[in-house]
Parts: C-alpha cells; sequence; structure tokens
C-alpha cells in the first residue's frame, strides 16, 4: 500500500511540474491586435490639413490671380466610431492670393492694375464611413460627404470700394482617401475631394466671372493631413 501511495504520489507530482516546464520554455504569444474600429466608444482625430485646389472657375481665378491652384491651410476633426465604422467630420481651411482686377472685352483680358485680394474659407460638415480589412494593416480607406460652406471676398486698397465684393454660399462635396498610422498616436491622410458650390461667383456686375458666365465656386481638391488620435 505505501509502495502503491508513492507511485501515485509521483504521478502527480508529473504531471503538475511537466507542463510547467513546457511552458516555461515557450515565448509568449501576444494578443492580437484589434482593428482600429473595434475599441469602445467614440476616438476622435485632430490634424492640420493642407488643401491644393483646382478652381472650376478657372478662366476668372486665371484672369484676375494669374492661377486657378490654391493652396489652403487650416485644421479639422473627425470622430469615428460613432456606429460601427460611421464618423463625422468638421473642418475649416482658408487661402487668400493678391492680383490684379481686370475685365474682360470678349477676345482678351485686360489688366486694370489694380490690385485685388480675393480670399476664401471653406467650412465642411460631413460624415463617411471607415473600411477595415485592408492589406496593409495600418492603412484604413473612408469615404464619404458633406456641406461646404463658403465665404469668399474680393477686396481691393485702391480703387473704386462698390468694387468689392463679399459673401457666403452653400454647396456639397463628395470625398475619398486613406489613412495611415504612423505611430500609436501619430497618423496621416490623404484624400480627394469633389466640390460644388453652385451660383456663388457671377453675381458682381463688374465680376470676371459673369463675362465668363462661371458660377460655380467648387472645383477639385487634394488634401493631406496630419494629426493624432485618442484611441486606435
Amino acid at each position: 500500500m505505501r509502495q502503491l501511495f508513492r507511485a501515485v504520489l509521483a504521478l502527480s507530482f508529473a504531471a503538475l511540474t511537466v507542463p510547467a516546464a513546457a511552458f516555461a520554455g515557450e515565448e509568449p504569444q501576444a494578443a492580437p491586435a484589434r482593428p482600429a474600429s473595434s475599441s469602445g466608444g467614440p476616438g476622435v482625430r485632430a490634424y492640420f490639413v493642407t488643401d491644393f485646389n483646382s478652381m472650376s472657375a478657372s478662366k476668372s481665378f486665371d484672369a484676375a490671380l494669374d492661377t486657378s491652384h490654391l493652396t489652403a491651410f487650416g485644421g479639422g476633426a473627425d470622430v469615428v466610431d460613432l456606429w460601427k465604422h460611421l464618423f463625422a467630420r468638421f473642418s475649416v481651411t482658408h487661402v487668400s492670393k493678391t492680383g490684379s482686377r481686370a475685365f474682360f472685352d470678349g477676345v482678351t483680358v485686360v489688366s486694370l492694375g489694380i490690385p485685388l485680394t480675393v480670399s476664401m474659407t471653406p467650412v465642411e460638415i460631413g460624415g463617411g464611413w471607415r473600411f477595415s480589412g485592408a492589406p496593409a494593416p495600418r492603412l484604413t480607406p473612408y469615404a464619404g460627404g458633406g456641406v461646404v460652406i463658403v465665404s469668399y471676398k474680393e477686396t481691393s486698397e485702391f480703387g473704386d470700394a462698390s468694387d468689392n465684393f463679399s459673401g457666403s454660399f452653400t454647396g456639397y462635396n463628395l470625398f475619398g482617401g486613406a489613412e495611415f498610422s504612423l505611430t500609436n498616436w501619430l497618423v496621416a491622410a490623404g484624400e480627394a475631394q469633389f466640390r460644388s458650390v453652385p451660383n456663388a461667383l457671377g453675381d458682381n456686375p463688374t465680376g470676371l466671372s459673369q463675362a465668363f458666365k462661371e458660377t460655380d465656386l467648387g472645383g477639385f481638391t487634394l488634401r493631406v493631413t496630419i494629426g493624432i488620435r485618442t484611441r486606435r
């Protein structure tokens, strides 16, 4: 009986020690990383914005500013995972450029030599959907749209003050892009936008936009952002 007890005790000790020894030699396995949208509650992306705008009213801007490509700067924030992969957006950008007042005689554009400053401040309110399961684990594609409210001004320090023009106009935008995780808290994104702000230009009777019959203050925009996030 004593020998049987010793045998059972030895087997029990072996059963306890062998698994421990086996686990002791193994590397601990890291828990699988959660997708960016799997953590509980909404998260925030706050970022700086650089917009490269190609204006729809290209003839009007080319005549006054000698270019229809304008670079804007600003900031914004996306609130992600409001429901599954749904996000909301708010952003503000601003661009200002100085050219010269001019008029179109039906054939050519004639500069008046009067400095003209054109400024625009688009405000975006919108949302979209973030797509998980991208081939690159740090890359998150997204798409969406929203409302664009543009504050637009044409001012000259010299000349007739009645030629100055300002207004606020409402349109929409559609966008798509991809966010890239640089670190656990730093993100960057590239984005393409189409904007339409109809019936914004052409109301100024002395403006080039009326002569060229260009009324849309929208266009195509390439956007680059860099910012921080509150969580993955």
